[in-house]
């Protein structure tokens, strides 16, 4: 699940704060979590936050329960105080990732080979 929140430079590091609370408190002990990222925009404009579960249904379950709730609710509040259009949160799910053999074990990728160029082909 993706989720982009709008903030505003004067309230992006509370919004931030706010969903590693949420992250950590009712997101992590859940049935299918496997994991969340958080980044933020350099402009205070936004902040994603990436949280990967088993499927949609774990996720759903986690935000209904009872510290679920009550951190959604503070997070829309702090967003709509803050003038941060919270009804324009945006939630993309069914995500495909791509990550270098680099990227997954640590170690550097072998180069790619150069394609080839049109004068070569048939």
């Amino acid at each position: 699940m993706i989720h982009v929140f709008p903030t505003t430079c004067r309230t992006q590091q509370r919004v931030l704060a706010l969903l590693r609370r949420l992250a950590a408190a009712a997101f992590a002990p859940q049935r299918g979590f496997r994991g969340a990222a958080l980044a933020h925009s350099v402009d205070g404009a936004r902040i994603v936050l990436q949280s990967e579960w088993t499927d949609l249904g774990d996720f759903r379950r986690a935000l209904r329960t009872p510290v679920g709730v009550a951190y959604w609710q503070r997070l829309r509040t702090l967003l709509a105080r803050g003038g941060d259009c919270s009804g324009n949160v945006h939630v993309y799910d069914n995500m495909v990732s791509f990550y270098s053999l680099g990227a997954v074990t640590g170690r550097a990728a072998q180069p790619a080979q150069p394609a080839a160029s049109a004068a070569n082909l048939p």
